[in-house]
């Protein structure tokens, strides 16, 4: 493999340099005993391989693209005038796993229900999940939820190193804190409690 590499680095060299074809064969020839159906062979694999690669870097690039434009919308649902989290089930994502969950918790019962349909017209349907009010609640999976931003501003402020995160976790700050409905954090233990790990 490392020879492989090296001769690739010299037919790279080679290449700026402008080195004619025949020049270049007789060379590998010598120092790596390439013949000239092995070369062609190399050069038609990297070929082969570039071209790939160009095709996946320009999809990552319109991929790219597209997240932005995603991610401008996703921030009014989670900044502050939306105020919530995008959450994930993955027994809502499909029609099979959405059915099963909703008949053992007995929401079929409370009127939830499922149903698929191609809402952003892609070809490729989506699975709903409505409550008793048919508002969709989930789509393929993703939901949102009640932000939990002011525990996260609170705990991140308060512990803003990793190290300092160390001591406490998340989920014990959260236990140790109460969020009222305007937003305030009403902290239920002393700062003892909250600030060392048992």
């Amino acid at each position: 493999m490392e020879q492989k590499q090296e001769i690739y680095e010299v037919i790279d060299e080679a290449a700026r340099a402008k080195v004619p074809k025949a020049q270049l064969i007789e060379q590998l020839g010598e120092e790596y005993g390439i013949t000239k159906d092995e070369f062609n062979r190399m050069i038609k694999n990297r070929n082969s391989f570039n071209k790939r690669y160009a095709k996946l870097k320009e999809k990552r690039v319109t991929l790219h693209n597209e997240d932005y434009g995603l991610i401008e919308k996703l921030g009014p649902i989670v900044g502050s005038v939306g105020n919530r989290d995008v959450t994930f089930a993955g027994w809502a994502s499909t029609p099979q796993s959405a059915e099963a969950y909703l008949q053992e918790t007995g929401k079929v019962k409370d009127g939830w229900s499922f149903e698929t349909r191609d809402v952003d017209k892609d070809g490729k349907e989506e699975v709903l999940i409505l409550d008793k009010d048919g508002v969709v609640r989930r789509v393929n999976g993703w939901g949102v939820k009640e932000s939990r931003q002011p525990i996260r501003d609170d705990y991140y402020s308060h512990n803003p190193t990793i190290s300092d995160r160390k001591n406490v976790t998340q989920t014990e700050w959260t236990r140790a804190v109460q969020v009222d409905p305007l937003g305030k954090i009403n902290y239920m233990y002393p700062k003892a409690v909250r600030y060392t790990r048992s």
